[in-house]
């Protein structure tokens, strides 16, 4: 019983969220569409480090954030290679 009113519930969440969004999204001119989800990975992919960003989202490890919300890739520095005159 408990699960299937979760389910009513996201259904409903789902379908007054979604009209909201669609409005936003048409006024803004915002042509694809997105999750929740997605503003909650976009989120942690814009903060500047992996432990702000499991704050921010309530993460109690910063692994799940990582595994799951990070998108952007952490910023490497070049790799440097020997020229065949420098070995």
């Amino acid at each position: 019983m408990l699960l299937k009113l979760k389910s009513i519930s996201r259904r409903i969440f789902r379908s007054l969220t979604g009209g909201v969004q669609k409005q936003k999204a048409i006024k803004n001119g915002v042509t694809e569409s997105f999750t929740e989800h997605d503003l909650r990975a976009k989120t942690a992919s814009d903060l500047e480090n992996l432990e702000q960003a499991a704050q921010l989202l309530q993460h109690s490890s910063s692994s799940t954030t990582q595994r799951i919300y990070r998108r952007k890739p952490d910023v490497l520095l070049p790799f440097k290679s020997k020229t065949w005159d420098e070995s």
